[in-house]
This record gives structure tokens, sequence and C-alpha cells, in this order.
């Protein structure tokens, strides 16, 4: 992936059953891509990632245990636009 890219935001891609059928959310366009340690996120990044009111501990708290990583794991952080 790489910026300009426009590719389709979907609800579920992988592990569907027999019969289901990819959900397409929006067209999106790609804006950056890189590589960063997960600790070093910012409030507003938390923010933008849809937890407004959560605080940088909490949001690398629940990432951690959800993926079962430590907090200086390297994460690829996509930046993207929706196209209406």
């Amino acid at each position: 992936m790489k910026p300009g890219d426009i590719v389709n935001g979907v609800k579920k891609a992988m592990g569907l059953k027999k019969g289901e059928k990819i959900e397409v959310l929006s067209m999106i366009e790609i804006k950056s891509c890189r590589i960063e340690l997960l600790n070093s996120i910012t409030q507003e990044d938390v923010v933008k990632e849809g937890f407004p009111g959560w605080s940088t501990d909490d949001f690398i708290s629940m990432i951690c245990t959800h993926y079962n990583v430590t907090p200086d794991v390297e994460v690829n952080r996509i930046e993207f636009e929706y196209i209406f």
C-alpha cells in the first residue's frame, strides 16, 4: 500500500463463512503508510482511531491486551480519507 492508492474499506474480509459476502463500507484513498512504535501514539492519534476521551495509556493497554503484544511493538500506521 502506498499514498495515492484507492481501496475499498470493508467490514470483514477474512474468515467469511460459506455464503457470506464482503460488505463494502466506502472507497478510501491512502494518504500515508509507515511503520511506527505503538507507544509513540499521540492523544490526537487516539482520537483519530475513534477513541475520544481515552488516554494514550488506555489505548496502548487495549491494543496490547487484544493482540498480546508489548507497547514497543512496531505497527503499520495507515492514514486515509474517505472518498464519497
